[in-house]
């Protein structure tokens, strides 16, 4: 039975709700403990709240492109289990722009228009994206995205505007993986993940 779990205050369109968020991972249990710590500002409970979601729609386990991947995420995936709460000793000047590299290199061909697109990519997706990069359950999936996050977060500085783009960004695509690994927005009227489509001409 998954445990740990934790009130998130979530605010969309408007509205307040409460939202009790498990853990997505029993085994990891105090580590998302220390994820949920990390913050509680409203945008960062949002994107736990979208992972949380995704976990929950079953997406196949896999595992994410090692392509410029932070070496200090590999060294955390190689950590025991009962360690990888501990947040590792990060470099405050570039590990945020290493993030976002390795996060631009796991998008799917159709987000990079322009190679000088940075975060956040594009969000006018065709008629039937292809999320294979980055539709990857586990914890070896879009999990180690979730908790490098945090740790960037924890070395934040005082503006962090790249930060909250990133976290912007990754919860605009747990939002359009929820479901049967093919980005369910695209299919759903009204969904999270229909505000940059193009919208047909009224007559």
């Amino acid at each position: 039975m998954i445990s740990n779990l934790f009130l998130c205050e979530t605010k969309r369109h408007g509205l307040g709700t409460s939202e009790v968020l498990e853990a997505p991972f029993q085994d990891l249990s105090l580590t998302w403990t220390t994820i949920t710590n990390a913050s509680t500002d409203r945008r960062w409970r949002d994107l736990l709240a979208a992972f949380v979601a995704f976990e929950k729609s079953n997406p196949v386990p896999g595992k994410l492109s090692t392509s410029s991947r932070p070496e200090e995420v590999q060294k955390w995936i190689q950590a025991k289990k009962d360690k990888k709460h501990i947040f590792p000793a990060i470099d405050k000047a570039t590990y945020g722009s290493k993030w976002a590299a390795w996060w631009r290199v796991l998008q799917p061909s159709w987000r990079k228009v322009d190679p000088n697109d940075k975060i956040p990519m594009s969000r006018a997706y065709p008629e039937d994206p292809d999320w294979s990069s980055l539709q990857k359950g586990g914890t070896a999936g879009l999990w180690t995205v979730v908790v490098s996050l945090a740790w960037w977060l924890q070395g934040l500085d005082e503006s962090g505007d790249l930060f909250w783009l990133a976290v912007g960004d990754v919860s605009w695509v747990l939002r359009c993986l929820q479901g049967d690994g093919i980005a369910v927005g695209e299919k759903r009227l009204g969904g999270e993940c229909d505000d940059d489509r193009p919208q047909k001409r009224s007559r």
